[in-house]
């Protein structure tokens, strides 16, 4: 039986505040990200993070690593949530730069499930600013091995 709505949102926000708390200076640790919404019927999940100046690149935007980490994170986090697993390994990770993200903005992220095997399971992902979901900023594509 998959997770109900509430209680895919407080797996995945447990596993990012125990990330944190467990590995505190990993880099993925440093990134505030926040679980916003999650819809099990539709096998999306909703994310925040602010993107402060430890996250810039030299050219004063969030730095590209920064985006694919966050992308990487987040969708394994979905799957965790939406399949209550425990074990996601990230086998590929393709992710497009459309616009560059200012630091100081508050980047929103929706991923979505799009395959779901035995054992791989395939996600896509998109970001934008607030007032720009039909604009986004970066897009990724992923496959998780379960």
């Amino acid at each position: 039986m998959a997770p109900t709505e509430a209680s895919a949102l407080q797996i995945v926000q447990e596993f990012l505040d125990q990330y944190g708390h467990d590995r505190p200076k990993a880099f993925a640790a440093q990134i505030p990200l926040r679980v916003t919404g999650c819809d099990p019927e539709a096998m999306t999940m909703d994310f925040a993070v602010s993107i402060g100046p430890e996250l810039e690149n030299i050219w004063g935007v969030a730095h590209g690593g920064l985006l694919a980490t966050i992308f990487d994170t987040c969708m394994g986090s979905t799957i965790r949530g939406l399949f209550a697993l425990q074990v996601v390994k990230t086998v590929s990770l393709q992710v497009q730069y459309l616009r560059p993200v200012p630091i100081g903005a508050e980047l929103l992220l929706r991923t979505r499930v799009l395959s779901s095997g035995r054992t791989l399971k395939t996600l896509t992902a998109e970001c934008w600013l607030p007032g720009e979901e039909r604009r986004p900023t970066n897009q990724a594509t992923a496959a998780f091995y379960i």
